[in-house]
Parts: structure tokens; C-alpha cells; sequence
């Protein structure tokens, strides 16, 4: 109720508005500085998620326009292309970087073996990368693609 004691009642557009940017952008800032029913509010000690803000509107722009009735929209466009998430396991190899990196965590047996995998795995897609690069018929010869050659059966 208003201060006249009578209901305010907002006037709801006939055609929805168009979804832009700026328009996504304060929504977002707007839910961000008060909260939002299923988020809670600030005086409420609910934290904010730490994801950069530029991250956390793409996801609310991919969230609004996952609704059929807003996918067709050109400003949608931009949020329903591109790629959506590294795959699982570079994921939990980018989890498994963070976690090692904390000097806390360096010296542990989990940590060494997560690493030395890890640069195992690095050294063998760079062997396979230089293998392929000196198996093009312009590179053959080449003095730096010998540590690439690929042993042949007589030398094992």
C-alpha cells in the first residue's frame, strides 16, 4: 500500500520488452545490490558468488534466453553461441592446478602425483604435436625434428 492508503499497481506491458545488454545488465546489478527472493538479501550475511561480474551476466543472459519464447530474440544471439563450459575432465584438471598451487598443499604425495601426471601428460602431447609438424613432407630433414622421429622397430 502507498502512503494514501491505496494499492500501487504497475502497469504490465501488452508485448514483453525486448531483452538488451544495458537491460540485463541493471537486472543484474539491481538483484545483486538487493538481493533476490531466492537468493536472499545482503542484510541477511548472504554471500555473493565471486565469479568476475562480466562471467556472472553472460550466465544470467544464457539463463533468460535458454527460455524458448526469448531464443529467437537477436540479443540472444550472443549468449546462446559460443562455447559453453570446458569439458569435465579439463575442468577438474584446472580444480586440480588451483588446489596444487597453494603452497600449502605443494608438498603433498597428492599433489606431486597430480603433477608429475600432469606434466607427463604435457610432454606427450608436446612429443605428439612435434611428430605431427615434422611428419609434413616440408619438414622432413629437418635437424630439430629428429627428437620427433618415430622409432622404428630395428632400433628397439
Amino acid at each position: 500500500p502507498s502512503r494514501s492508503g491505496k494499492a500501487v499497481v504497475e502497469d504490465v506491458p501488452a508485448e514483453p520488452r525486448p531483452v538488451t545488454g544495458a537491460s540485463i545488465i541493471r537486472g543484474h546489478v539491481e538483484r545483486v545490490r538487493w538481493g533476490s527472493k531466492t537468493e536472499g538479501s545482503a542484510e541477511e550475511g548472504v554471500k555473493l558468488e565471486e565469479r568476475p561480474l562480466l562471467q556472472r551476466i553472460h550466465d544470467l543472459g544464457r539463463e533468460l534466453c535458454a527460455d524458448p519464447r526469448r531464443a529467437a530474440r537477436p540479443s540472444c544471439a550472443e549468449f546462446l553461441t559460443a562455447a559453453e563450459e570446458p569439458p569435465l575432465l579439463q575442468q577438474i584438471l584446472d580444480f586440480g592446478r588451483e588446489l596444487c598451487a597453494d603452497p600449502r598443499r605443494a608438498a603433498r604425495p597428492s599433489c606431486a602425483e597430480f603433477l608429475a601426471v600432469e606434466e607427463e601428460s604435457v610432454a606427450n602431447q608436446a612429443l605428439a604435436y612435434g611428430r605431427q609438424l615434422c611428419s609434413e613432407p616440408q619438414r622432413q630433414g629437418y635437424a630439430a625434428c629428429e627428437q620427433f622421429a618415430e622409432p622404428s622397430v630395428a632400433d628397439q
